[in-house]
């Protein structure tokens, strides 16, 4: 077995109700990569998906060499959990990347997290 990864992640807000996630690499020209959103934590099965009854906007899997997702549809204005997943069909497990983001130009009124500064 080998560990799912993925190096250089960066999210960004190309417009209020849309997120990209780029990223440099994955461990294996075979691991595809999915983004997910809600506005509650997405939790996920070992397989690597959301659970079932959970509110996730997605975007389909691409190959990891894509190196670009974008999931648009967002509310703006709104803080949503995102996770860049990493899978691979011949491997068991699943690599997630989280964050928070807030959509929108404004900072919000009520309270909020930075969960980076760069």
């Amino acid at each position: 077995n080998r560990a799912l990864t993925i190096s250089g992640v960066n999210f960004s807000l190309p417009s209020s109700d849309k997120i990209t996630a780029t990223w440099t690499s994955v461990g294996s020209s075979s691991d595809v990569v999915t983004l997910y959103a809600s506005t509650s934590p997405i939790n996920f099965s070992s397989g690597g998906f959301p659970e079932p009854g959970q509110n996730v906007f997605l975007t389909p899997a691409v190959s990891g060499s894509a190196k670009t997702l974008t999931v648009g549809g967002l509310t703006p204005n709104t803080k949503y959990y995102v996770d860049l997943v990493v899978t691979n069909p011949n491997v068991v497990g699943f690599n997630p990347t989280p964050d928070i983001i807030y959509t929108g130009a404004d900072v919000p009124s009520s309270s909020f997290i930075i969960t980076e500064i760069n």
